[in-house]
């Protein structure tokens, strides 16, 4: 479902964001929302596909537990790392949350943190506004799979449709039309919205989100 933001919706003061799988807490995504004048809380969370000097690496999972090697077939040991990342991101976005003394008014995820956020908004550990931006939800499940029954994009995604009407009338999902070709299509937020019923909102963009 196509929508546009509510015009009683107020500029946030202080957002958290949730940073995308090649990006940290300093994206360009922070900066601009900063320059808005709006206080922006962005918590690394030390991921990334291939580095190896990051915590939640995927491949650095897979080579931080060796058991992985011999308790799965090969195929899954990333999938299985996947996971562990998630998890480890989750882990931090949860501490941010727990840890702030001021409130905050929105939470925002961009595509793999937009994941992250989703899975938040879940397992009931935020409930306030939250906006969606290309979250690589299905895509994450897409490159590598997943072995969690919780962290799946399926289980995510039939748990976001089951949180309670007053919460996802806050949600909001963007993404943006030129969006088609990159890893998280239009067609991923397309399909959440259709299955969730939480609002997309398509905006135009000379380049990705």
């Amino acid at each position: 479902r196509k929508s546009t933001l509510p015009s009683r919706m107020q500029p946030p003061r202080r957002v958290l964001f949730v940073h995308g799988l090649g990006s940290g807490s300093n994206g360009h995504k922070v900066h601009e929302l900063r320059a808005q004048g709006i206080e922006v809380i962005a918590c690394d969370m030390d991921v990334s596909l291939w580095d190896v000097r990051r915590a939640n690496s995927i491949v650095r999972r897979v080579l931080d537990t060796p058991s992985k090697l011999f308790s799965y077939w090969p195929w899954k040991w990333l999938a299985s790392a996947i996971d562990d990342s998630f998890q480890g991101c989750l882990n931090v976005q949860r501490t941010a949350l727990l840890s702030q003394q001021k409130a905050v008014d929105v939470l925002i995820g961009s595509s793999w943190g937009g994941a992250v956020a989703a899975a938040l908004l879940v397992e009931g550990s935020w409930s306030g506004p939250t906006i969606l931006l290309c979250p690589a939800l299905r895509a994450k499940d897409r490159w590598f799979g997943s072995e969690s029954k919780s962290l799946s994009a399926d289980a995510v995604t039939a748990r976001l449709a089951g949180i309670p009407a007053t919460v996802k009338a806050r949600c909001l999902l963007v993404h943006g039309d030129q969006d088609q070709d990159s890893s998280v299509p239009l067609s991923d937020s397309e399909a959440l919205a259709e299955s969730t019923y939480i609002s997309l909102e398509v905006i135009p963009t000379e380049d990705t989100l």
